[in-house]
């Protein structure tokens, strides 16, 4: 498995788990009912863990659906 393979399971793992949830496909801050602003400091708390990287401020604030937090993680990995 590659390492773009190994990152985005460590995300999906973490989305199911911090927001509990089994389908995190369309997940959106705001809309997805479990996740609000407390479980979107979590969330991004539990990335930086798992995925052993320091997000930036700008990062949090954008990572605000599954489809942006896969484009700002995964966009370095191609």
């Amino acid at each position: 498995m590659n390492k773009i393979n190994l990152k985005k399971i460590k995300i999906d793992e973490t989305l199911k788990i911090i927001l509990k949830a089994e389908n995190i496909i369309n997940c959106e801050y705001g809309i997805t009912e479990t996740w609000d602003s407390l479980k979107h400091m979590e969330l991004m708390s539990r990335l930086e863990r798992e995925l052993e990287i320091e997000l930036t401020e700008e990062q949090m604030v954008g990572m605000v659906s599954t489809s942006k937090i896969y484009e700002i993680l995964l966009k370095d990995e191609d």
